[in-house]
């Protein structure tokens, strides 16, 4: 049968809601985790009957049960030194206390993120053990109603291991027992860290709370890392893509064998719902673990990028020093640059854009001398900074330097070389041309006024010298 039928086959799975009728006082819940000797027995009477019990245990794979329905819960550990791809995960503890060390404020730094406590002057910083690394399975990537969560996938590291808990949702009917085994083990959930978790996960976990809020714990508030806009600062102009996958293979030389793609998802579950065997869904719970572990790794590779533990590429370089200028931080962006600079010959094809960067930063932060020595040191014949940077030394030239004559020398060649390419990034072709003309015309007028000042004074300086 194509994907497509099998989609359609069980779509009224995920549409219908179950209605549960009103309930008073607490609910009934309980937490089983059998073991090999007693998998095969029945849970006390009054609970649900739980098909494959037996295989779902060697699975290590318990029910959280609540009233009449239940969820499947599985937990795994790591070790701290397991390795993930680059990184150990023991490294996780190092770049947050690095991070805290440094006291450095940036989005993906723990320092100043967590609870304020009265009569603090500042919020407290978070340690490795506050971040939940969070990922969800859904029957679609859509936002509304009809698209549901089945699987909730969680890593966070203790004392000396990283355990990972996994919620399955064994049926639509079964979504208060999902999600009030969830919310119970996450009250204290203080940081999640996702991979587009801000526009697609957590929204998603809103979304399906509503039908059960009467019968589950409130959702958490809770800080939140977002490694997708990190990723996509970083890499999007040198990777085809910022998928997770494509991530996980150029930057965190992460191989994946025998995995379960993620497409497939949806299908195997609808697949599940008609036979729920666990051996047709096992292969999606792993491939929900390894997404969990690569969020760590990721966590620790952009970290140690911006702290300057991992070596960087030079476009990862630049895009580091753009980063931290629109955050604010113009020291480490300008130091960020000038180490590029430095490190880059004449000839390469990022020498003029990080100069151009560079000498912007210096004229922001009111180092005009410096800026002009750069901007007049780059080569602008053929260059797609190049009327960029002479209109920018005919500002200087202008407006700091009171220099009339050099300023109208680079608007002069500013308007040349704007006759050939008629293109400025970022302004409309008329309103650019219009600006420089009008900048020449201002030029000429304070030249000729300069001039006539200069015959004015000529007589007057030689008639008090002779007398």
């Amino acid at each position: 049968m194509s994907l497509k039928g099998k989609l359609n086959r069980l779509k009224s799975h995920l549409t219908v809601e179950k209605q549960h009728p009103a309930k008073t006082g607490q609910p009934n819940v309980q937490t089983t985790q059998p073991t090999l000797h007693d998998a095969g027995h029945k849970l006390e009477a009054g609970q649900p009957d739980i098909p494959h019990r037996e295989n779902w245990a060697r699975f290590n794979t318990h029910p959280y049960v609540l009233d009449d329905e239940y969820a499947l819960v599985r937990t795994v550990t790591y070790p701290l030194d397991y390795r993930h791809g680059l990184y150990r995960l023991g490294e996780l503890k190092e770049v947050v206390q690095q991070w805290n060390d440094l006291a450095f404020s940036h989005p993906l730094s723990t320092f100043n993120r967590g609870e304020q406590s009265e009569g603090e002057p500042r919020a407290q910083s978070l340690e490795a053990e506050d971040l939940l690394f969070f990922d969800t399975e859904t029957t679609g990537l859509g936002s509304g109603t009809g698209n549901t969560i089945f699987l909730l996938g969680y890593a966070r590291l203790k004392r000396d291991h990283v355990h990972i808990t996994q919620f399955f949702l064994p049926g639509p009917s079964h979504e208060a027992a999902f999600y009030h085994g969830f919310l119970q083990d996450v009250r204290d959930l203080k940081n999640l860290v996702t991979y587009n978790g801000k526009a697609f996960d957590w929204p998603q976990v809103k979304t399906r709370h509503t039908f059960v809020r009467e019968r589950v714990p409130k959702l958490p508030r809770f800080g939140h890392f977002d490694l997708l806009h990190a990723a996509r600062r970083l890499w999007k102009q040198e990777l085809h893509s910022c998928r997770l996958a494509v991530i996980e293979e150029h930057k965190l030389s992460i191989r994946r064998e025998r995995d379960t793609a993620g497409y497939l998802a949806p299908m195997l579950y609808f697949d599940y719902l008609q036979d729920p065997c666990p051996e047709t869904i096992k292969g999606v719970f792993r491939h929900n673990e390894w997404d969990v572990l690569s969020l760590i790794s990721l966590y620790i590779h952009l970290s140690s990028l911006v702290l300057e533990r991992q070596t960087s590429t030079a476009e990862e370089k630049v895009e580091l020093g753009r980063w931290l200028e629109q955050l604010g931080q113009e020291e480490p962006a300008q130091n960020c640059y000038e180490e590029l600079l430095a490190s880059l010959s004449a000839g390469h094809h990022l020498y003029v854009p990080v100069a151009h960067q560079l000498a912007s930063l210096y004229k922001k932060r009111g180092n005009y001398e410096k800026a002009l020595e750069l901007w007049e040191s780059l080569p602008v014949d053929n260059h797609p900074y190049g009327l960029e940077i002479l209109i920018e030394c005919a500002k200087l030239y202008e407006h700091k330097l009171q220099d009339v004559e050099k300023a109208l020398f680079y608007a002069r060649q500013a308007y040349a070389r704007w006759k050939q390419h008629k293109r400025l990034p970022g302004h409309a072709p008329r309103q650019a041309e219009a600006d420089l003309v009008k900048r020449i015309n201002r030029l000429e007028k304070k030249m000729k006024g300069k001039q006539a000042c200069d015959i004015d004074e000529g007589p007057t300086l030689f008639s008090y010298a002779e007398f």
